[in-house]
C-alpha cells in the first residue's frame, strides 16, 4: 500500500481534526478511514496510520448506507458505482445512477444507464438489464 504524508492532504481538505471526525461520521466511514483529496481533487481514503484503502480515482462519494449499510455509492467521470467498507468494488461504476434498496423490493434497487432502467439485487447483480424507458413508481418485486 501506498503511504501518504497524511499532513499535507488534511490541510488541503480540513483544518482541524474535529472537521475530520466530522466528515468521518457524515460519510459514516469505518473508524480508521480518513476521506482526503488529491492533487487533481479525486477522492480517496486512506487509514489513520497513513495507508492508501482505495485509488484516488472518486469524483462523488455519497457515504456508506446510502444505497445499503456497508456500500457506499461513487461516481467516477458522471457514472456510478458502488464499493464496500474494505474498499472492495462491488459493481463498477457504469451506471447513470443506482437508487437505493428498498423502494421496489427490499433486495432490489432501480439502475439506470443511457436513460434506460433495469435492476440489481442485494448482490450487486443486474437482474434485468437497463433496457426499460420506464419504471412505474408503484411497482414492487416480492423477494425471498
Amino acid at each position: 500500500m501506498k503511504k501518504y504524508l497524511i499532513i499535507s492532504t488534511l490541510i488541503i481538505f480540513t483544518k482541524t481534526m474535529s472537521q475530520v471526525k466530522e466528515i468521518t461520521e457524515k460519510f459514516n466511514l469505518p473508524k480508521d478511514w480518513i476521506l482526503v483529496i488529491d492533487e487533481f481533487e479525486k477522492i480517496d481514503f486512506i487509514t489513520t496510520e497513513g495507508y492508501q484503502i482505495v485509488q484516488p480515482v472518486y469524483d462523488i462519494i455519497y457515504g456508506f448506507g446510502d444505497i445499503k449499510e456497508d456500500w457506499m455509492r461513487v461516481q467516477i467521470y458522471n457514472s456510478e458505482g458502488i464499493i464496500d467498507k474494505e474498499g472492495n468494488i462491488i459493481i463498477e461504476p457504469k451506471y447513470d445512477f443506482i437508487e437505493k434498496f428498498g423502494k421496489y423490493g427490499n433486495k432490489i434497487a432501480l439502475i439506470s444507464k443511457n436513460g434506460l432502467y433495469g435492476f440489481i439485487n442485494f448482490k450487486g447483480e443486474e437482474i434485468v438489464e437497463p433496457i426499460y424507458k420506464e419504471i412505474p413508481s408503484n411497482l414492487s418485486f416480492k423477494t425471498n
